[in-house]
């Protein structure tokens, strides 16, 4: 859940943010009325936490501005006045809850829970779809064959894929929300997020899975089982299955992939050009794919490592630079019209070439 704060004592506001933090918040801290006030009206917090004396503009005024622009984001008055009066012209200004200072962290930690609960309907501390829960108080997910304690980022990205009941949510909406607006934070680290809980539902074996839509986001639904492939079974058929479910996984994906005058094979593995044709290794294939498949789009080292090697592979990150050389030199030498461009401190993506002679 994102948060954002206003407290004009820097050293309280820091001390705040770390328990926040620490407790799988994401915050935004700001130090004025005026700030307060225009960071709350984008409305995308979960809750605010506002101090009633500040410069620029008291929280009295900026929760009377917020309220009337329709803004109905739970708030939480933070401040030293514990006189009646003063607690009521909060309320009834619109804040839903109000702490008189000093206060314990225990007990800010859970009225910010009963707060954020509030913000629609009730919601309990147990998510469930299908099989799987998941925890808000523990952070943990729990499916028939076991359960994980998620991190802080991969807890925020699932509760907000699990309340979204089969919305789909957009890269944009995770970033905003999880890293903030204003994050220099690559937007391909949500990719990395998803393939991290993909990975935990698997092997807990939770009965959903997180959908991609291409172009627009991801959702999560419960899994409809096909028909299950019977023991003792035929190789080609398992197969041939694996291939079509992998294909149902988003869009429709065809057996070849075409880029310029360069194909790739799902089947045979093997690359086409003009001067002749290569069967590549498991990974170059994996690697190629990726490439291919994300249509010109950026692709990071730590993806390549996680969705390659595993994420918990002790395999260095420089093995990707080394399959990155192959498959460049098999490409020119059956004079594929694409290059693999690598962009310095990001990562690599495959593009139809603009002329010129290839090079290594």
């Amino acid at each position: 859940m994102r948060l954002l704060l206003a407290e004009d004592e820097k050293e309280l506001s820091n001390a705040v943010v770390a328990v926040l933090k620490h407790n799988n918040y994401s915050v935004d801290a700001v130090y004025d009325g005026q700030s307060a006030f225009d960071w709350a009206v984008t409305g995308n917090y979960d809750g605010i936490l506002l101090d009633i004396m500040m410069p620029k503009m008291n929280g009295i005024e900026v929760l009377q501005g917020i309220r009337a622009r329709g803004i109905n984001t739970p708030v939480m008055m933070l401040t030293a006045k514990a006189e009646i009066e003063d607690k009521i012209q909060g309320l009834d200004a619109g804040a839903d809850d109000y702490l008189t200072k000093p206060f314990a962290m225990g007990e800010l930690l859970a009225r910010v829970r009963a707060i954020t609960r509030r913000r629609t309907d009730y919601q309990p501390n147990v998510i469930t779809l299908g099989n799987l829960t998941l925890n808000r108080e523990t952070y943990e997910i729990s499916a028939p064959k076991g359960n994980f304690k998620l991190a802080g980022k991969e807890f925020q990205m699932l509760e907000m894929l699990m309340t979204a009941q089969g919305r789909i949510i957009s890269v944009e909406q995770f970033m905003e929300h999880i890293w903030g607006y204003d994050s220099e934070t690559e937007s391909s680290v949500v990719w990395v997020y998803i393939s991290y809980l993909r990975k935990k539902l698997s092997l807990i074996e939770a009965d959903v899975e997180i959908k991609a839509t291409r172009g627009v986001g991801y959702s999560v639904e419960k899994r409809n089982g096909g028909e299950a492939l019977t023991k003792p079974f035929a190789m080609g058929e398992l197969l041939a299955r694996v291939r079509a479910i992998t294909r149902r996984r988003t869009d429709y994906q065809p057996n070849v992939i075409t880029l310029g005058n360069l194909t790739l094979n799902r089947e045979t593995y093997e690359i086409s050009a003009p001067k002749g044709n290569f069967k590549l290794a498991g990974k170059e294939f994996q690697m190629l794919e990726m490439l291919m498949t994300a249509q010109g789009r950026i692709i990071s080292v730590e993806q390549f490592m996680e969705h390659i090697w595993g994420y918990d592979s002790e395999t260095e990150s420089s093995v990707v630079w080394v399959y990155i050389s192959y498959l460049r030199k098999k490409l020119s030498l059956i004079e594929a019209d694409v290059e693999i461009k690598a962009t310095r401190g990001v990562g690599y993506s495959v593009e139809k070439r603009n002329g010129g002679e290839a090079g290594l």
